[in-house]
């Protein structure tokens, strides 16, 4: 409500807002990446989208994306993106057309309208309308309503859209009219966050779906790397690409990976000293079993202690390695 009513303008507002999402997420289960910050916008992607089998299908980033929880592939996906428990991957757009004709004309429209996230990021609006400003923004209640010229229209059947349209192309009538008829295929996912910093030149969508979190991270106009991350290597991603901290948000999750691996490398460091201390002691019995003063039965025992304790140190740098592959493993779980 206060970003709604406020925007990004007044930076104490912006802490406030940022600070009573935390709680929000904390106590209501609300997805939150937080305000952002002087550089890292973050908004809730706002795209044209309809139901389907076992999930949803958004039309973002130029392409059709199907979002589903399922154990198999449906056989329309063109480029599958993550095959796991939820399947997301890039759809034929021939086939979102021929069964979801209109949800295609509606991502269309949406296209052709030039839509775009306003600066506050609360909404989108189109550049491809010379004669009035066509918006849609997100109100109280997270849904999306429609402005025409930064009027709220509480009805569409009171607009007389034609005479508003009247200088506009025949093919931007039937947009606009397209997207007034179908105002509830577009959607404003809070669950979907997009990212961007206008230092880093870094920009993702961050999808929270159940309780995992998948990253789609823009590496440049083409390229796209989808990855499945935990609280902590979501935290890591946000400061090695944005700069910018989420700590404070997954705060317990964070603070409980970090006091695992530190437990980790309390186990190596024990290991490392003991195997050095035996290491020490297999140096001394060297130097004994190379004096030819000592007896042959003393050379039998010696001998005897050097091997079990070559095993010892082969086993306790097995130990270290494994304690460095379990860590390794932890960071990048998924």
């Amino acid at each position: 409500i206060l970003k709604v009513k406020f925007g990004n303008t007044i930076p104490a507002i912006s802490q406030l807002a940022n600070d009573l999402r935390i709680i929000e997420s904390e106590t209501l289960g609300y997805f939150t990446l937080g305000n952002g910050d002087s550089f890292t916008k973050i908004n809730n992607m706002i795209a044209p989208a309809t139901q389907a089998k076992d999930g949803f299908i958004v039309f973002t980033d130029n392409r059709f994306v199907s979002v589903r929880e399922s154990k198999s592939l449906t056989g329309k996906e063109t480029n599958v993106f993550v095959d796991g428990d939820f399947k997301i991957a890039e759809v034929d757009p021939n086939y979102i057309k021929e069964k979801f004709p209109k949800f295609y004309s509606v991502a269309e429209s949406f296209v052709t309208l030039g839509f775009a996230k306003n600066e506050d990021g609360t909404g989108v609006t189109s550049n491809s309308i010379r004669n009035f400003n066509l918006s849609f923004k997100t109100n109280e209640a997270r849904e999306l309503d429609l402005y025409l010229n930064e009027a709220k229209v509480e009805n569409t059947t009171d607009i007389n859209i034609m005479e508003a349209l009247a200088l506009e192309s025949t093919d931007i009538k039937k947009k606009v009219l397209n997207l007034f008829e179908n105002t509830s295929n577009l959607f404003n996912f809070d669950f979907i966050k997009e990212l961007t910093n206008d230092r880093t030149l870094a920009e993702a969508t961050i999808f929270k779906l159940n309780d995992s979190f998948y990253v789609c991270e823009k590496k440049n106009t083409a390229d796209r790397n989808w990855i499945k991350v935990d609280e902590f290597k979501l935290y890591e991603f946000c400061m090695a690409n944005f700069n910018y901290d989420i700590s404070s948000i997954f705060k317990t999750k964070i603070n409980e990976k970090i006091e695992e691996f530190k437990i980790i490398e309390s186990k190596k460091e024990a290991i490392l000293l003991d195997v050095s201390k035996l290491e020490e002691t297999l140096e001394k019995i060297q130097k004994t079993l190379t004096n030819p003063t000592v007896e042959k039965d003393a050379v039998k025992k010696l001998e005897s202690i050097k091997e079990s304790i070559e095993n010892t140190i082969n086993s306790l740098k097995e130990d270290y390695v494994g304690l460095d592959i379990f860590k390794k493993s932890a960071s990048l779980a998924k």
